[in-house]
Order: C-alpha cells, then sequence, then structure tokens
C-alpha cells in the first residue's frame, strides 16, 4: 500500500470510529428503528391502523426505555422483508439492521467505484456523509434505496433493461420519492425497463392490497405528520422545506412542476447514467415528503460528478458530501442542493455522447 493510501485508510478509520462512539452514546440512536421493529410484530391486515401499531409498539418497545415508534409508511407488501426480527429483542434486531446498511452501504460504493469509476479509496468524504452514516445510527433505510438505485442504473447501462425495471420497481417501497424514474425510462426510450417497473409495480400493488386494506394506508398518509415527532413543512428537504421556511409555501407545487420539467428535458441531452443522476437530485428537491435521511439517494449522483464532472462540479459535490448536520439545516442544504442542481444540469462536458464508458 502506498504511504498515500496508508493516510487515507487511517483517517477513513478514525472517521468510522467516531460514529461507531457516537452510537454508542447518542439518546436518539435507533430512534427511527422503531418503526421497522414494530411493523414486523403487527399483524399485517392492520400495519397501517394506528391505533393497533400504537398497541403493539407499547407492547414490543417495553423495556427497552424507547417511548416513539413513528408510523409504518412503507406499502404493506414490504414489511414481509421484516419479519426476521420477531424472535429477537429491540436492540439485537437494532445492531443487525445497522450492519445491514453498512454493508449495503459498502457494496453501493464498490459498485460505484467498479463501474462508474467513482474515487471512493483514499478519498475520505465518503465516511463522512452524512445522510448515509447518521442515517445508519438512527436506525433509518435509505443506503438501502441507494444500493437498489444503483444496481439497477448499471444494468441499464449494461443494456439489460428487463432486470434494471424489476430493479427500479424496488424503489417503489419509497414512492414519495421516486416518481420521476418511470417518466425518465420513457423519454429515455428504455421501454422494456418501464414494462418490467411497470409489471413489478403492479405486483406489489396487488400483493399490498390482499395483505391489507388499501383503505388503512390511504387514511394514513395525509396524517403522517400527526403520528410523527420533529417533522413538518419546514423540515423536508428540497423545495417544500425551502419555500417554507421562507414563507412561500404555496409556491411549492408550481417551483416542483417546473424544476422537474427542466431537469427531465435537460437529463434527455446527458449520457444516460449522469442523466439519472440528475433525475435523482430532482427527485429529492421536489418531493412532498422527503428528509435529510433520504439523501444518502445523492450518493449516485455526487459520485457521477467525482468521476467525470467539471473541476467545479467535483468540487461541490465534496463539499455537500461534507456537509455535517443536514438535519438541523434543512433549508441551507435545500438551497445548496438547488444550486448544485443547476450546476450538474448546466456541465457542459456531459452533454454530448449518449454511449456509457
Amino acid at each position: 500500500m502506498r504511504a498515500r493510501d496508508a493516510v487515507w485508510a487511517a483517517i477513513t478509520l478514525v472517521i468510522l470510529a467516531a460514529w461507531v462512539f457516537l452510537a454508542a452514546r447518542f439518546s436518539q440512536t435507533a430512534w427511527d428503528f422503531t418503526m421497522f421493529y414494530v411493523a414486523a410484530h403487527t399483524p399485517l391486515h392492520s400495519l397501517h391502523d394506528q391505533a393497533v401499531f400504537q398497541s403493539v409498539a407499547r407492547s414490543a418497545l417495553a423495556g427497552t426505555g424507547v417511548k416513539y415508534a413513528s408510523p409504518y409508511v412503507r406499502p404493506a407488501v414490504f414489511a414481509l422483508a421484516l419479519q426476521w426480527m420477531r424472535g429477537l429483542s429491540y436492540w439485537t434486531a437494532f445492531r443487525i439492521w445497522a450492519a445491514f446498511q453498512f454493508v449495503f452501504y459498502c457494496a453501493t460504493l464498490g459498485l460505484l467505484a467498479r463501474r462508474f469509476h467513482a474515487p471512493v479509496v483514499g478519498f475520505y468524504p465518503w465516511a463522512v456523509f452524512f445522510p448515509a452514516f447518521f442515517g445508519i445510527v438512527t436506525g433509518q433505510d435509505a443506503v438501502g434505496v441507494t444500493l437498489v438505485l444503483c444496481a439497477a442504473l448499471a444494468f441499464l447501462c449494461d443494456g439489460r433493461q428487463t432486470i434494471a425495471g424489476a430493479l427500479f420497481s424496488l424503489t417503489l417501497y419509497k414512492f414519495n420519492l421516486f416518481l420521476l424514474l418511470p417518466i425518465y425510462l420513457a423519454i429515455q426510450k428504455q421501454y422494456r425497463a418501464l414494462a418490467a417497473y411497470a409489471a413489478c409495480g403492479a405486483v406489489f400493488a396487488a400483493a399490498s392490497a390482499l395483505l391489507e386494506p388499501p383503505s388503512k394506508y390511504l387514511a394514513l398518509l395525509p396524517n403522517i405528520q400527526l403520528y410523527t415527532i420533529g417533522f413538518s413543512p419546514k423540515t423536508m428537504l428540497g423545495l417544500r422545506g425551502l419555500s417554507n421556511t421562507l414563507g412561500a409555501g404555496a409556491a411549492y407545487p408550481f417551483a416542483a412542476v417546473l424544476l422537474a420539467a427542466y431537469m427531465l428535458i435537460r437529463s434527455r441531452r446527458m449520457e444516460l447514467a449522469r442523466g439519472l443522476g440528475l433525475i435523482v437530485i430532482a427527485c429529492l428537491l421536489c418531493a412532498y415528503h422527503g428528509t435529510w435521511y433520504d439523501g444518502a439517494a445523492l450518493a449516485l449522483p455526487f459520485a457521477l460528478a467525482l468521476a467525470k464532472g467539471a473541476p467545479g462540479l467535483k468540487l461541490a459535490a465534496a463539499c455537500l458530501m461534507t456537509l455535517p448536520l443536514w438535519n438541523a439545516i434543512p433549508a441551507l442544504v435545500s438551497a445548496l442542493l438547488l444550486g448544485f442542481a443547476f450546476y450538474y444540469a448546466a456541465d457542459s462536458s456531459w452533454i454530448a455522447s449518449k454511449s456509457e464508458a
């Protein structure tokens, strides 16, 4: 190992040790994990019934010292993947869950380095990327979705559209974030991928409806804020949070439509991978309910920017990656991310060829 690589490896290990130190002492470690743990213990036919969910939470979390259980807001079918937790204590299940999330993040970085030539080894910002690592500490799942996105894109760039579309359909797990993906597949004429996305999505919807009456889920969605702590329009990542912070919340829908349209138009002229990176940024900026930990998905566009973007874009990506406390300053992060999105969209070095290296 070269001396420089050894130095970067040492820096990375120190940073990872700091994350572990934080997790061992932080009062909100596993704060969000309750959503998944309680969902694993709740009958599937009542998963989104808050009276039942909170009753199960009081029983499942008894003796853990955890008093708060946020509602499970994913489609019912995805709760099947949580059933392994049923026989485990809360903290044992969380440690396994966090280990899985860390492995998913490492796999994501390996894929980004191998397939898209992103600088990972010897580039410490990946170890301080707040949405990814603090999301793991609090018990979130966004890095798993990021791995799915990156794997789907790799298959798409390799011409394996059906597998790519099936993987993209898994983002319906967080459908509130990635609704622009099928539109992007359509404008890029990736029709087999789009067909696979639609077919798998229909299966997920049907399975969810069989497991639980859709009316329960539809009744929960507009009332999520009533059952969560610390979330409001101002805390959202993206245009919704920024507009409400500026006292112009009514402008959000119009701004989101305009931004989405602009980004979709710009993405048509880009290479397939880089265009999708832009769409991921647009998804997070335009989402009605997007939070700081969802920013983990930005690992994909940041990696693409670091790999082949202009020097200024690389610097901007590195700065955003090392920005701390995304949860404390969502409006500032949103403003910076909006500027990055326009910079990314305007980088002329990315606009010409649609062939992938």
